[in-house]
């Protein structure tokens, strides 16, 4: 369990080393598991817009696949994104979608899957009020 878990940390470490032109304005990467049956928060947000780089690694000889949806609010639509295996890139829903907040779900593995999810965002609407 040990050595995959050090397996799972040092291929993250090489990813976002390679990926980093692809998301130099990154925050800290989130890594969440993901179990077969399961469902998990990949990702939530309010008021922002940007990009989500997605990461997803399996153990040797797994798929490293999974189901991706965003739920947005006010209103609560879930909104597919589709099926992706190794990595993806997704917009984060913003108002011209009507979704003031929104989570990124992820299931649908086959097999026990990392997913390292990293976010260049920023707000998405402001109002300045002036005295």
């Amino acid at each position: 369990m040990r050595q995959t878990f050090l397996l799972f940390l040092v291929f993250f470490s090489i990813i976002s080393t390679l990926h980093s032109t692809k998301s130099d304005a990154a925050n800290d990467t989130k890594i969440v598991d993901l179990n077969p049956g399961e469902s998990v928060d990949a990702y939530f947000e309010v008021n922002l817009s940007g990009k989500l780089f997605i990461y997803i690694v399996a153990e040797p000889g797994g798929e490293a696949c999974a189901d991706f949806w965003w739920i947005k609010w006010p209103f609560g639509r879930n909104e597919n994104t589709g099926r992706f295996c190794n990595e993806a890139t997704l917009d984060i829903p913003g108002w011209t979608s009507l979704a003031i907040s929104s989570k990124l779900r992820a299931g649908g593995a086959k097999n026990r899957v990392k997913i390292a999810v990293r976010a260049n965002e920023e707000v998405a609407y402001k109002q300045t009020i002036k005295f």
